[in-house]
């Protein structure tokens, strides 16, 4: 009897080392990000900032590091702030967890014209996820709106 129990015990040793490895192999698989981005403006004057947005979604979002902004043609580099939200749900019974780390940047343009903001790219677990190019357009511009009587 006792022979027997140890080779139940062995068998089940060997089948959760088993769903282990499987775990590791695909536990990485699984853990997707989304990365996007955006502006709050597409068409602004000289005399106004540019805030653009870089949002990287997912389970393991906390662990993507920081994107590096490219050079943006036409636009000064002047602040950088961040900010993170956890989300978590249970659905019939099981339950999923969601993170959003929001990185903004603020950029003064340099000159009038039609710039494109380049894909923003960052690395994850061996993949790279880039964002989709954004174009502003820069006018001349250059005084405020005359003040409404009121």
């Amino acid at each position: 009897m006792a022979e027997k129990n140890n080779f139940a015990f062995t068998k089940y040793i060997k089948l959760s080392v088993l769903a282990g490895l499987i775990l590791l192999v695909v536990s990485p698989l699984l853990s997707t990000i989304e990365v996007s981005a955006y502006v709050d403006n597409t068409t602004i004057s000289r005399i106004h900032n540019l805030r653009l947005t870089v949002e990287i979604k997912g389970e393991h979002a906390s662990q993507v590091p920081q994107p590096e902004i490219p050079t943006i043609p036409g636009f000064t580099l002047t602040g950088t702030s961040s900010s993170s939200s956890s989300s978590f749900s249970i659905i019939n019974g099981r339950m999923t967890s969601s993170v959003t780390r929001s990185y903004v940047y603020t950029l003064r343009p340099e000159e009038a014209g039609r710039f494109l903001i380049p894909p923003i790219s960052v690395q994850f677990e061996n993949r790279t996820y880039a964002t989709q190019p954004i174009s502003v357009t820069v006018t001349e511009e250059t005084s405020l709106p005359a003040p409404q009587p009121g």
